[in-house]
């Protein structure tokens, strides 16, 4: 049970893991959109289109995004997680007989499981910020784009 239970934990950090390795992705696409945009538009009727209410809400976007980003990177960064007990303590112990290694392996394996838990929770929390980070940063870039629309409609 220990063992699959620390597959399951290897399991979990890996999808995590390709979540975020998308997500960062995401944002890529995302910046890279924003700056092409930048760049093809004309300014001087970008900034008629401007109001404040509009700037707002890109600003407020561009800030999710970047929590968002740093989320991202921090649920993707490798941290140290154990799978089982090191080689050289499996050696040390391959002639002791079963009860003495189940006295050590044991404690190891439940350590091993409390440390993942650990890993896996920051890895979450991480994962849900950058997830509800790129939500409201798209519901920003939504109420400004519909804001835009309706000042050039009325215009």
């Amino acid at each position: 049970m220990g063992l699959r239970k620390l597959e399951q934990h290897e399991r979990l950090i890996d999808a995590i893991d390709l979540k975020m390795s998308v997500f960062i992705a995401f944002y890529g696409a995302i910046v890279t959109g924003i700056f092409a945009g930048m760049f093809a538009i004309d300014l001087e009727k970008a900034a008629a289109l401007m109001s404040p209410v509009t700037a707002m809400f890109f600003t407020l976007s561009l800030s999710c995004l970047t929590v968002g980003l740093y989320s991202s990177f921090e649920a993707f960064r490798p941290r140290s997680y154990y799978m089982d007990m090191r080689f050289a303590d499996l050696v040390r112990y391959a002639n002791q007989p079963p009860s003495e290694i189940r006295e050590v392996f044991l404690p190891t394996l439940l350590k091993a499981v409390g440390h993942n838990e650990g890993v896996i929770g920051i890895k979450h929390r991480h994962a849900k910020r950058a997830v509800w980070s790129v939500f409201l940063a798209l519901v920003g870039f939504l109420v400004a784009i519909v804001e835009i629309g309706i000042r050039t409609l009325r215009g």
